[in-house]
C-alpha cells in the first residue's frame, strides 16, 4: 500500500524524485515504453523504494501528470486573477504564462499534447480552458444578438484555438517568442469572443 498521507519530509522528497524522474524520462521516450526500473534508476531509489509510494508505474504516471496539470493551470489562474478579467484589445497574462510555462519544458509538453485518447492532458487542458471562458462569459453576461454563436461555440473556438496554436509552436521550434504567439491567438479568439 503507497505512503500517500504520509507528512514525513522524506517521503514527499522521495516521491518528488520519483515523479521528476518519470517527467525526465518522458521527454526521452513514450509514455508506454517508461518501466519502473527506468524510474528507480533515473530517480536513484531502489526498486522496493518504488513499492512504498506507488502501486505501479501507472499509478505514479497518473499522479505526476495530475499535478504537473494542476501546476499548470494553478498558473494560469494566479495570472488571471491577477491582471483581472479579459478585454478585446489586450493579450491576457494568463495566455502568455501558459505559452512561457509550455516553452520552458518544450520536449515534454511536445510529447504530451501528443497522447491521445480520453482524459488525455491535452483534452484536459481543452476542458480547462472552454470552462475559464464559460466562467468569464457568464460574469459579463453580455446577451447574445440572433444569429451570433453561443457562449458554448466561443469557448470551444478559443480552447482548440489555444490548443492549435501550443502545438504548431512546439512543433516550429519556439522560433516566435511565447508573448508574439499568445498575441497571435488572443488577436483570433478576441474577435469572436468579444462579438455579440
Amino acid at each position: 500500500m503507497p505512503i500517500a498521507s504520509s507528512k514525513d519530509p522524506r517521503v514527499r522528497r522521495t516521491r518528488k524524485y520519483l515523479q521528476q524522474a518519470v517527467l525526465a524520462l518522458l521527454e526521452k521516450q513514450d509514455l508506454a515504453s517508461i518501466t519502473v526500473t527506468q524510474v528507480t534508476r533515473e530517480a536513484e531509489i531502489n526498486r522496493a523504494t518504488f513499492y512504498l509510494h506507488f502501486r505501479d508505474i501507472t499509478d505514479l504516471v497518473d499522479q505526476t501528470l495530475d499535478a504537473l496539470f494542476d501546476t499548470l493551470v494553478a498558473n494560469e489562474r494566479l495570472s488571471a486573477h491577477a491582471y483581472g478579467p479579459l478585454v478585446p484589445d489586450i493579450t491576457p497574462e494568463s495566455l502568455i504564462a501558459l505559452f512561457r510555462y509550455v516553452g520552458e519544458h518544450p520536449l515534454l509538453y511536445r510529447r504530451l499534447f501528443t497522447i491521445r485518447g480520453e482524459n488525455s492532458f491535452m483534452e484536459r487542458l481543452d476542458h480547462f480552458h472552454e470552462d475559464q471562458f464559460i466562467q468569464h462569459w457568464h460574469r459579463l453576461n453580455p446577451p447574445v444578438k440572433e444569429g451570433e454563436p453561443p457562449p458554448s461555440y466561443r469557448a470551444r473556438f478559443a480552447a482548440v484555438a489555444i490548443h492549435g496554436a501550443l502545438t504548431w509552436w512546439l512543433e516550429q521550434g519556439q522560433d516566435q517568442t511565447a508573448e508574439t504567439v499568445a498575441s497571435w491567438v488572443w488577436q483570433r479568439i478576441g474577435p469572436v469572443w468579444f462579438s455579440q
